[in-house]
């Protein structure tokens, strides 16, 4: 339950419904968003089973860096690590801008004063590297107390949402299947993909749990089934108190860049559930457990992120000063934090809240191509070695799981690459609508040309 709770908290509820509810019907525009959440779930459900077989056979620490090792080759597994790292450094960066803009409001709520962004990082920061220090233990308890604060903010906002409901009734038009096609439904799917972004971390604390066979395959799919659950509840309790088809006209217009004083989709619906005169405290209390929680994200993504770096120099590809001690990373957990802080006061000093919608979107991008590529690592090394374990539950059964998401994966991916730029123009004033796939092919360039670079080091060795 452990290892659920810290690859839940790497997205923490409330910082789900402030940010990735609002984006998905921002870019989608499909009033069945909570549908679609519900679908995504379920395509990462079916990814897990397949991952989950690997791993239970995998027991390594380096998580889908070893699996993609044993299944495409060396060179095949650094260029997922390197676009894997590249996507955690932007989502770090992402989740420390949205600390610091929570904190600014938070103070400018509570004393009226205006506190700069680039404060805000550099609070996150130092944080971020305090918290890295804490054992895996002390780590879990410290989520806990945090994660119990996001379930009593997250069901006082559902139940307040649900029971206002703007038409005077409870309508079920988000799980509607025919509000499926009001926006674009492929743009909404991979949106909502995105949403789970460090979910997969989970085979990384392989050396750190108890029966990590059975360990890590059961938190991975128990961290989706969870975070699908709050993304669905909670996209339809705020589609419940706006309105089903009012709620997509609200993301849109209140993220507008034109805009000035734009907030998330979550403000105006709270504004409207709440007596005025209790407002302000209610948004008080909702911004210390956004803090908090976003706090919380950052530490737990970061875990995840010095794991995979750390793998990475076990196997001889970086410096050994990165390699763990006992399994723990010591200087790899200083990488996320600090340049991650970096791309984020960049951000903040421009001051563009498109920027951080393009590089949310990036890093989402990002790891759905890891995830695609990490299904057919599976598969072909399922495909490619006698297992004993057949039928549905065995070898069978996760080779078919591992293959579908491939397939489905790819298919959001490539859709994604002709609608996406476009999708994003509205919102993209600094960045280029083309940067996230222009930065996949980059990192993936990236990564191939170290791993072709340690390939001949190696035969050059050898011979």
């Amino acid at each position: 339950m452990q290892l659920t709770l810290l690859l839940v908290m790497t997205h923490s509820p409330l910082l789900l419904i402030w940010a990735a509810v609002s984006s998905i019907y921002q870019i989608g525009g499909v009033v069945a968003t909570p549908l679609v959440l519900l679908l995504a779930g379920a395509l990462l459900f079916v990814f897990s089973i397949g991952y989950g077989g690997i791993a239970r056979r995998v027991r390594y620490q380096g998580g889908f860096y070893a699996f993609v090792r044993r299944g495409l080759g060396g060179p095949a597994a650094l260029v997922v690590a390197t676009v894997a790292m590249a996507a955690y450094l932007l989502q770090l960066a992402v989740l420390q801008v949205y600390f610091a803009t929570a904190l600014s409001a938070l103070v400018d709520m509570t004393f009226e004063v205006q506190a700069p962004g680039a404060i805000g990082v550099a609070i996150v920061v130092c944080c971020a590297l305090g918290l890295g220090l804490l054992r895996f233990g002390t780590m879990m308890r410290f989520l806990l107390g945090l994660a119990a604060l996001q379930v009593v903010a997250l069901l006082w906002l559902t139940f307040t949402a649900l029971s206002r409901p703007a038409d005077g009734a409870l309508s079920g038009a988000g799980l509607n299947p025919s509000w499926l096609l009001t926006g674009s439904f492929g743009l909404a799917l991979c949106m909502a993909l995105t949403a789970f972004v460090g979910s997969e971390t989970g085979a990384f604390y392989a050396g750190e749990v108890d029966r990590p066979e059975r360990t890590i395959p059961l938190a991975t799919s128990l961290g989706y089934v969870v975070t699908t659950g709050v993304l669905v509840v909670s996209a339809w309790a705020l589609s419940v108190a706006a309105g089903p088809e009012s709620i997509v006209y609200l993301a849109r217009s209140f993220a507008d860049p034109r805009i000035t004083e734009a907030v998330p989709l979550a403000v105006p619906v709270i504004g409207g559930l709440v007596d005025a005169n209790q407002l302000e405290g209610a948004m008080r209390s909702l911004l210390v457990v956004l803090v908090l929680g976003t706090l919380a994200s950052v530490s737990a993504l970061n875990g995840g992120a010095s794991r995979l770096l750390s793998a990475i120099a076990d196997n001889g590809h970086l410096p050994h000063r990165f390699a763990g001690r006992n399994g723990v990373p010591t200087v790899a957990r200083l990488v996320g934090p600090l340049v991650g802080g970096v791309i984020a006061l960049a951000v903040v000093a421009r001051d563009d809240r498109g920027i951080t919608l393009v590089l949310a979107v990036t890093a989402g991008v990002c790891m759905l191509a890891v995830l695609a590529t990490t299904s057919l690592a599976t598969t072909n090394w399922f495909l490619r070695r006698d297992d004993e374990e057949t039928g549905f539950f065995g070898w069978e059964g996760h080779v078919t799981a591992a293959g579908v998401t491939a397939v489905a994966m790819t298919c959001v991916l490539l859709f994604a690459s002709s609608r996406l730029p476009g999708a994003l123009s509205p919102y993209s004033r600094t960045l280029p609508t083309w940067f996230p796939f222009a930065y996949l092919i980059a990192t993936a360039l990236g990564g191939l040309l170290w791993g072709m670079t340690v390939r001949h080091r190696k035969y050059s060795s050898d011979g």
